[in-house]
């Protein structure tokens, strides 16, 4: 699917806007291998509904979605990488690849902005995350009131107001 595309590429004036709203330009992928075994131990339902937070060109939402039973949403703020990840999921929906398309969302947007109470699983690659912007997501994480299971490539901060 993404044979000839990647999420690396953005021009100097996203970088400028993402750097400006608060986030990182930089990007960085899991592989589908070290997915899969995440994916195995959550063993998720049909009951969750997976965020990746910072989601790039879609790649953990796809395979979240055509390998679980669960909703998978991705919330990107550059531009360039959300129009990538929407476009793969088209390609998915015209090849009936993807037989459900309301169990994988793209969201452009920033992630402090978005409402995350609707999830039950949160990922986030965030080891270029800012400090400012993981005690704000720990604060939102915290008033879910539901269980929740958070895999983030940075520790959450323990001091909270």
């Amino acid at each position: 699917l993404y044979q000839d595309e990647n999420g690396f590429s953005i021009s100097g004036a996203e970088r400028e806007f993402i750097e400006k709203s608060g986030g990182n330009p930089t990007y960085g992928e899991i592989l589908p291998s070290s997915l899969a075994l995440l994916l195995e131990k959550l063993n998720l339902s049909k009951n969750d509904t997976l965020f990746d937070l910072g989601s790039g060109a879609g790649k953990v939402c796809i395979q979240v979605a055509l390998t679980t039973p669960a909703r998978a949403v991705g919330i990107e703020l550059s531009a360039t990488r959300h129009a990538l990840a929407h476009q793969m999921k088209e390609k998915l929906i015209d090849a009936g690849i993807l037989a459900d398309p309301n169990k994988l969302e793209f969201i452009e947007g920033n992630i402090k902005d978005y409402d995350l109470g609707a999830g039950t699983v949160f990922f986030m690659c965030s080891t270029c995350f800012s400090d400012e912007l993981m005690k704000e997501l720990t604060n939102q994480f915290l008033k879910i009131p539901h269980t929740i299971k958070i895999i983030s490539l940075r520790e959450l901060p323990l001091d909270q107001d």
